[in-house]
């Protein structure tokens, strides 16, 4: 039998529930947590989410070696992102090779610096030029070798915007730096643990971000940053995730080592002041890490800016702005005789030479007595007089014997020579104009046992040469083409165009070993551009390239380009060794475009003479404009000093540019065509093979000369003047206010101040009469005024007002020059 329950018993009265309402009011949160089931499976699946992946980094993707910080110092964290990870030592090396103050990355290989840094060095007082600095650690992470002991911090304070910071190994010498009362930057040293701090104006422009700082026996390595933004220099736009060499070879940086750095609106920059072997590498996240072979140790100059114009005059305070491979005697007449050709012609004599002498083993003879004589040829002779003045092999057992071709050479150390030794070498009795001293680093062909020199430092002398008195050849190799230059000033003083240099603006800039490509036509543009600012405004590029990759049929059109490129250098050259390159060596339209390329460089050549009075001729848009944003980075244009603007084709059959518009109004040159845009916008114009787009800015006076002549000494000195007027007008209530100002640069004591307005050019004179009576250097009279800008209703072409007229800038003698070019003028 099924029982029943009793229903009465099961019947309940509402009042006998008891409902706790209010208890159900104060439930716990964790309560809620528990009692819902989808709830808790969203907050595992968050924390799992969140806690795995700290953990497989840490245990799975890298151990990390933890040495106990017994020293009280920082412990430093291995968790540093990949992109921040800063090699250790040598950084790609076995685990059991990586030092054990450093953090290793089982899954990568990689030996890298725990953040902060353990690698850095301790004061135990307040810093002063005179207190030793220790190290944190005993070794360093480069074969364990030990730390340096007593290197010292050296602050100079040049001047208001120009901070030199030195670490050095006070073994070897001391510095005490000046101090200042005002200055524009402020230093910050941090205690124990040394961290320096360079701010300006609310901005760090110097930060060392507590990374490493090593110091040993060769080798001494830094970390530091300048910026968060974006850094130029060393040949690149931006300068960005690359690695750079400061040791002269073939194919290396020409320029000074001055990196530009933006910080908002600002710039500041920084100038590595090193002649030993060093590199440079430039990460993804700004750190800028130096690792230098030096027993020195390292120095910086520090520039505040806050323009980029600025940190180049300030970099100036810092750089003041070959022998043939055969010497035989009878050679030297051949080329007395072709100098003397050129200087009757009206020409200049500039020869190429090299550093290198031709060495020849002595060659054995027998006579009719067969007897055996030694025949020292002429070269053998010199070297065997001044062999104490030429490079030595690493074993000091005699000169070190290099390869050049097919030919064998020695190396003098131009460093320790007499005017006695360069008149013996010098073996022609010519004088001569200018020398270009090319393959100047110096360039050395022979087969090298160490592939890093050959594979990464191509065509340089064995770093471990020494200079005759025991000192390898790597301390003083970037110094060697300054030597050299500096031998022939016991010559003559003329110009003199180097390969490679350290540090030297008053050398000129010869590039070499340019392959014949569209790439390498854009490289040279930009590194002109940098190298101008970066100090060197005397910068030549060689037409078509220099290499014998140059084919003339399938690079005639590369070529054209290059010529008009070249338009806008300040210096050029044209090679033809192997296949010619000049423009009489093709025909037809190619020819033509070449000569008028070359023509309008002569045209130019006024405006280019006074602009490298103040500056360099080719800007990169970031130094020009570096109040623009949408220009910073560009390479597709350039500014040609303050006024012009290119915007080259450099893509073979391209048939528009895009012109970024830079702040005010601009102009095509020649036409007067006003390029409608605004600022940092884009601006399509049509262009051809035939063409190279260049604009001028509203507000300037460009002088030209009129009519090129077949020299370009021929043509200041006969050529008329003709003036291109672009106007910058503002419009007014009733009528619109222009303005335009220019300058001609004659000599030191004159220069011609032009003035205009929207109907009136005035000139003036700054400095003495330009007209004193002496034979003109030049050809005073300007034949044609062009003006952009005018009402509409003022032009007689389509885009501007042409006036012929005859103006006579020997009149300046008497005052001031007016003339209104809004009046038809007889002439």
């Amino acid at each position: 039998m099924i029982p029943y329950a009793n229903d009465t018993k099961n019947v309940f009265e509402d009042d006998d529930l008891q409902y706790a309402k209010e208890q159900v009011k104060h439930i716990k949160w964790y309560h809620h947590v528990l009692l819902n089931r989808p709830l808790k499976v969203a907050l595992a699946l968050i924390f799992v989410g969140i806690v795995t992946p700290i953990l497989i980094y840490q245990f799975a993707f890298y151990s990390s070696r933890r040495a106990n910080s017994a020293d009280g110092f920082s412990f430093g964290s291995c968790l540093v992102p990949r992109v921040s990870r800063l090699p250790c030592g040598l950084g790609n090396v076995a685990a059991e090779e990586c030092h054990h103050q450093c953090c290793y990355d089982s899954a990568n290989d990689m030996c890298f610096h725990r953040f902060p840094s353990r690698f850095s060095y301790i004061k135990d007082q307040n810093w002063a030029e005179d207190i030793f600095l220790r190290p944190r650690v005993a070794t360093v992470p480069f074969k364990s070798q030990n730390s340096l002991t007593n290197i010292r911090l050296s602050l100079d304070e040049v001047s208001t915007s120009h901070l030199t910071i030195t670490y050095y190994n006070s073994a070897e010498l001391s510095f005490y730096g000046a101090r200042i009362d005002e200055k524009d930057y402020e230093v910050e040293i941090s205690s124990p643990e040394l961290n320096l701090v360079v701010n300006s104006n609310g901005r760090n422009i110097f930060n060392m971000v507590r990374g490493p700082l090593i110091a040993s026996d060769n080798i001494w390595e830094i970390a530091f940053k300048l910026t968060d933004e974006t850094m130029y220099g060393f040949g690149e736009i931006p300068l960005r995730d690359t690695v750079k060499m400061i040791y002269n070879h073939k194919g290396g940086v020409s320029s000074i080592p001055l990196i530009f750095a933006k910080t908002n609106a600002t710039y500041h920059g920084l100038l590595i002041d090193t002649v030993d072997p060093t590199e440079v590498s430039f990460r993804e996240d700004n750190v800028v890490v130096i690792r230098s072979i030096t027993n020195f140790g390292l120095k910086f100059h520090v520039f505040v800016g806050p323009k980029p114009l600025d940190v180049m005059k300030d970099s100036h305070c810092v750089t003041p702005v070959v022998f043939d491979d055969s010497c035989e005697r009878e050679q030297s007449a051949i080329v007395d005789e072709g100098a003397g050709i050129l200087h009757n012609a009206g020409k200049r004599f500039i020869p190429h030479v090299s550093p290198y002498i031709r060495y020849e083993a002595n060659e054995m003879e027998e006579n009719e007595n067969n007897q055996t004589t030694i025949r020292n040829t002429t070269c053998n002779s010199i070297v065997e007089v001044f062999k104490d003045y030429m490079l030595q092999d690493s074993e000091g057992t005699g000169p070190y014997i290099g390869s050049v071709g097919n030919y064998d050479v020695v190396y003098p150390n131009y460093g320790n020579i007499t005017a006695e030794f360069m008149e013996k070498l010098w073996a022609y009795t010519t004088n001569f104009d200018g020398i270009v001293l090319e393959n100047s680093w110096p360039l050395d062909e022979a087969e090298k046992f160490v592939n890093e020199t050959k594979y990464f430092l191509p065509h340089t002398l064995p770093w471990n040469a020494t200079d005759g008195h025991g000192e390898k050849n790597m301390h003083t190799h970037n110094e060697y083409s300054n030597y050299f230059a500096s031998a022939f000033e016991k010559l003559k003083a003329v110009p003199a165009w180097v390969s490679s240099h350290w540090m030297n603006g008053n050398v000129l800039i010869n590039r070499q070993e340019i392959p014949t490509s569209w790439s390498s036509l854009q490289n040279e543009l930009t590194e002109a551009a940098l190298g101008g600012v970066s100090g060197h405004w005397h910068w030549s590029s060689p037409i078509c390239g220099d290499t014998d990759n140059f084919d003339a049929e399938t690079h005639i059109n590369l070529c054209v380009k290059w010529y008009m490129a070249a338009t806008y250098l300040p210096m050029i050259a044209i090679h033809s060794k192997g296949t010619p390159r000049h423009p009489l060596s093709f025909q037809g339209t190619h020819r033509s475009l070449m000569t008028s390329a070359l023509r309008i460089r002569m045209r130019l050549a006024l405006y280019f003479y006074t602009t490298l009075q103040e500056g360099p001729l080719l800007r990169p848009m970031f130094y020009q404009f570096p109040e623009s944003e949408a220009l910073k980075d560009l390479t597709s244009q350039f500014s040609v000093g303050n006024d012009l603007l290119i915007v080259p084709n450099l893509q073979p059959n391209q048939a528009m540019v895009h012109m970024w518009m830079p702040p005010g109004v601009w102009y095509e040159l020649w036409s007067g065509l006003r390029v409608e845009g605004e600022e940092g916008e884009a601006v399509t114009m049509a262009t051809t093979e035939a063409d190279f787009f260049t604009a001028i800015r509203g507000g300037a006076i460009v002088v030209l000369q009129k009519n090129v002549k077949l020299t370009a000494e021929e043509t200041r000195s006969q050529s008329n003047i003709s003036l291109t007027i672009s106007l910058s007008c503002v419009d007014l209530e009733y009528t619109a206010q222009c303005h335009a100002e220019g300058y001609l640069y004659i000599t030191e004591n004159v220069t011609v101040h032009f003035i205009a307005d929207a109907a009136q050019l005035t000139v003036l004179k700054i400095g003495e009469n330009p007209c004193d009576g002496t034979e003109p250097i030049m050809a005073f009279v300007i034949e044609e005024v062009n003006i952009y800008g005018l009402n509409i209703t003022l032009n007689n072409y389509d885009h501007m007002r042409h006036v012929d007229t005859v103006i006579d800038l020997c009149e300046l003698n008497n005052g001031e020059i007016l003339f209104d070019f809004t009046v038809p003028t007889q002439v």
